[in-house]
């Protein structure tokens, strides 16, 4: 499973709520494509009987001092260690900036249409 152990249990009492999925890589530059917060949420979320796009309850997009991020309950490492491990991964991989909070993040859930 996850091998850092900053991220590992990362909703314990003592660690972080929430991590973010910055827009900006390690070296500072943007991340592209400009969509690619919008790409991750819906890659991790369902679609309802309405065909409507519902993102996953522990995934939020945010726009946090004027970066796009992803939003991730740290509670997901535990009700689904995969798809935790799936986001890592993806900002890993890509080199992006990932921050630890532990207050709250208020964001609003958009729903997309499908079709």
């Amino acid at each position: 499973m996850n091998q850092n152990p900053e991220l590992s249990n990362a909703h314990s009492e003592n660690r972080a709520r929430y991590i973010l999925i910055k827009g900006i890589t390690e070296d500072g530059k943007r991340f592209r494509p400009s969509d690619w917060a919008e790409r991750l949420a819906t890659a991790v979320g369902h679609c309802g009987a309405d065909r409507r796009l519902r993102f996953h309850p522990h995934v939020r997009i945010a726009n946090i001092d004027g970066e796009k991020c992803v939003v991730v309950n740290a509670a997901l490492e535990d009700k689904e260690p995969l798809l935790f491990e799936f986001l890592l991964r993806f900002a890993k991989s890509n080199q992006l900036r990932i921050e630890l909070k532990d207050n709250a993040i208020q964001t609003p859930l958009r729903e997309v249409r499908v079709g």
